[in-house]
């Protein structure tokens, strides 16, 4: 009986170990803390990858991040926009971080065309600066926001909308990019 319980365990070892991933790599992004702030912290938010491999994030940027040599701030007190596009191997090949006026800035939706454009979508306050398109939310609610990145990695376009009611906030969650026929 104990031959047979350990050829079975030795089975599901081999089986199991037969399936197992391998990581190619990992970056790890450390908030470094050098400068003062008053927000929730970095994150991403979203995450899509194209046909030849590269690997697209959104998120926030608060205070300062460390992407391997690469390190990146924030202003003091503000949580910005964050688009980052990685290589196949993970080093970075361009990194996006907007914002403007006021706190809360963040990208909760990020998605390609065919053509390797970028389009985030999230959520904004106040003045937001997409390089030098410059949008303003109505109000003194959030706004959503569409944005497109060329394969460059400069803003193309910006468009901001919501609404200018009372807590009436709007947020965009999520984008998908289909070809038009």
């Amino acid at each position: 009986m104990k031959k047979i319980v350990l050829k079975i365990l030795i089975f599901i070892i081999i089986c199991v170990s037969s399936y197992a991933q391998q990581w190619d790599w990992t970056i790890i992004s450390n908030t470094l803390n050098n400068q003062p702030t008053f927000s929730y912290g970095s994150g991403g938010h979203s995450l899509v990858t194209d046909n030849s491999g590269n690997i697209y994030l959104g998120g926030n940027l608060s205070d300062s991040i460390s992407l391997g040599d690469t390190i990146i701030y924030s202003k003091v007190g503000e949580t910005e926009l964050l688009a980052i596009k990685y290589s196949p191997l993970g080093s970075p090949l361009w990194i996006k971080h907007t914002g403007g006026n006021d706190n809360g800035n963040h990208v909760s939706g990020i998605g390609l065309d065919d053509f390797g454009n970028t389009y985030i979508t999230g959520i904004t306050n106040d003045t937001c600066y997409f390089d030098t398109i410059l949008t303003n939310s109505n109000g003194l609610n959030p706004s959503f926001f569409i944005a497109k990145i060329n394969t460059e990695g400069e803003f193309e376009w910006a468009k901001v909308a919501g609404r200018n009611l009372l807590w009436a906030y709007s947020i965009g969650n999520s984008i998908t990019i289909s070809e038009q026929n």
